[in-house]
């Protein structure tokens, strides 16, 4: 596995060339049809991990959210550097730095982290996090075994009845190793991974994040771009700065059977 030095700091297309010619929708209403002006400054690591970047994930309403999911999920894509080449050409939703809208950007870091290593995000995250940490119902295919314990997806006919939704998700021949979606997990190893951060990157003694890493991605990294009382957004997640801010008492939680594999985002 090959090693690259990199800094949070760094532009984005030093790595990916393909990202230095960004555009920016001028109304994101209007998507490129209103007109795309150049990015006022240079997308960085650091943007794309706390997603105040510029980028869109495709789900809000204005045109540049319909041009990036359609782009971008309904398309087909060999790989995840065949979809993250696709995002490179699309408009983004604001400036660098200037918003916090949630994104894809976690594709990016996905392709990132096949330049950086050498090997695709599935073996870098077979070897480096689900190995190690006993994760053995995580991956993006699942083996026959496993495909018979993946939940159902359920949906709603035109009468209101709940119904087995038609369109399950494919479980097997995945080849875009995303960041944004595309694994499936377990319970039981999701909360492997959590007690990990949670216990600033160590685990039953073992260390496989340093404690400064951990440090920063909870802290808050994108000002008050965040608009949610009390909290903030870091590397990868938001994290709350003020509970009472948040008039919240407790963050809420949804628990599923620990044998059950679903489709997660890591």
């Amino acid at each position: 596995m090959k090693k690259v030095t990199f800094f949070l700091n760094d532009p984005l297309h030093k790595y990916l060339p393909e990202f230095k010619d960004a555009k920016v929708a001028k109304d994101p209403k209007l998507g490129t049809e209103g007109g795309l002006e150049p990015v006022k400054s240079p997308i960085t690591i650091a943007q794309l991990m706390s997603q105040t970047a510029g980028f869109s994930h495709g789900l809000g309403s204005t045109k540049v959210d319909e041009e990036v999911i359609r782009g971008l999920y309904y398309t087909q894509h060999k790989d995840i550097a065949a979809r993250v080449s696709a995002y490179a050409k699309l408009p983004l939703y604001g400036h660098p730095g200037e918003q916090w809208y949630y994104s894809a950007s976690p594709d990016i870091l996905a392709r990132l982290i096949e330049v950086f290593s050498g090997q695709t995000v599935a073996e870098f995250l077979q070897k480096r996090l689900f190995d190690p940490l006993g994760m053995k119902d995580t991956g993006y295919n699942l083996s026959e075994e496993q495909a018979k314990r993946m939940t159902v997806l359920h949906t709603y006919d035109d009468a209101g009845k709940l119904i087995k939704s038609p369109r399950q998700t494919a479980t097997s021949g995945i080849t875009v190793f995303a960041g944004a979606n595309a694994l499936f997990s377990t319970a039981q190893d999701y909360s492997l991974f959590a007690r990990m951060m949670l216990n600033g990157g160590e685990l039953d003694g073992k260390r496989y994040l340093s404690s400064k890493t951990v440090e920063l991605m909870r802290m808050n990294q994108s000002k008050d771009l965040f608009q949610d009382p009390g909290k903030g957004f870091g590397f990868g997640f938001a994290v709350v700065d003020d509970l009472a801010d948040t008039k919240a008492l407790a963050q809420k939680a949804h628990s599923i059977g620990t044998g059950l594999i679903v489709p997660i985002s890591l």
